[in-house]
């Protein structure tokens, strides 16, 4: 399972908006944050290695989110 937590930056506080379970090669979504769905099922993650992707890519999404939010301050990637 993988979490996309996002940081406020005036508290540091962390907020989780959503987690991705892969079930097989297939994606289940777990959105805590309205906007935050919006924006990855209409206009997806992009990486250089995978284009653009969104969780009914399955597995090339899952794998796709370590890079896609790697250099972002405030959000994160957090496997479990």
């Amino acid at each position: 399972m993988k979490r996309i937590e996002s940081t406020d930056p005036n508290t540091s506080a962390r907020e989780v908006l959503a987690t991705f379970t892969l079930v097989g090669d297939d994606v289940v979504a777990d959105y805590r944050d309205r906007n935050f769905e919006l924006d990855v099922e209409v206009n997806g993650i992009y990486t250089m290695k995978a284009g653009e992707v969104r969780p009914k890519d399955g597995r090339a999404f899952y794998d796709a989110l370590d890079d896609a939010y790697r250099r972002s301050s405030f959000l994160h990637v957090v496997s479990d």
